[in-house]
């Protein structure tokens, strides 16, 4: 980052999240992690589910679900090599649409993985 050097994963998903371009990292990630599995199925590679962080915010958005839909709709391999990670206080606090959210990437054959925070 120019003015502030190294973003660390968790310092760079926060500011992503932050400025609202979390959705376009996560579509531009997702596309590239479906593209990379089926690479390595192709090879005959055992695959691993590839875990994909997704922020609070992403669950709210209108079209977050369409999103997924759409990748996986083009993605070459099942859902269930995907999962989505959320942090423990997302998890814990869900209410009304963000647990719908999560009920709706379940039915969809997500995984979904929780994220614990560390306390500094």
């Amino acid at each position: 980052h120019p003015q502030m050097g190294l973003l660390l994963p968790e310092a760079f998903i926060a500011a992503a999240d932050e400025c609202g371009m979390l959705g376009l990292v996560s579509e531009w990630t997702l596309h590239e992690i479906c593209r990379s599995l089926d690479g390595w199925r192709q090879t005959g590679l055992r695959l691993l589910p590839a875990t994909l962080h997704i922020g609070s915010r992403q669950l709210r958005e209108v079209d977050f679900l369409p999103l997924l839909e759409r990748v996986l709709a083009h993605a070459p391999l099942a859902a269930e090599w995907l999962v989505l990670e959320l942090r423990e206080g997302v998890v814990t606090e869900a209410a009304g649409q963000t647990l719908d959210c999560i009920e709706q990437i379940d039915r969809l054959g997500l995984g979904i993985g929780r994220a614990s925070c560390r306390e500094r």
